[in-house]
C-alpha cells in the first residue's frame, strides 16, 4: 500500500499522524520519539515501505497511549 493511500484512507475513521504531529502533541523531540520507538515505550506505530519507510501513528493509538498514563492527583498533606 502506498503512503498516500494510507494517509487518505478514512475507512473505519482512522486518522494517521506523522511523527512531527505526535512530538508536538506530546511535547517531546523527534529524537525522543524515535528512541521510544526503538525501546518500545511510545505509542504504537506503523512503518511503511521497508527500512527507511514512513512512520505513521493512528490517532486512536495516541489516545490509548495517553489514557494508559493518566494519573489522578494525590491529595496533599495539610
Amino acid at each position: 500500500m502506498h503512503i498516500e493511500t494510507i494517509e487518505r484512507q478514512s475507512a473505519g475513521n482512522v486518522r494517521w499522524l506523522r511523527p512531527r504531529e505526535i512530538s508536538d502533541r506530546l511535547g517531546v523531540s523527534l529524537a525522543c520519539l524515535s528512541k521510544w520507538r526503538t525501546e518500545g515505550k511510545g505509542p504504537a506505530f506503523v512503518k511503511l515501505g521497508g527500512e527507511r519507510g514512513a512512520i505513521r501513528y493512528s490517532e486512536a493509538d495516541l489516545e490509548a497511549f495517553l489514557d494508559a498514563r493518566r494519573r489522578a492527583s494525590a491529595p496533599r498533606a495539610a
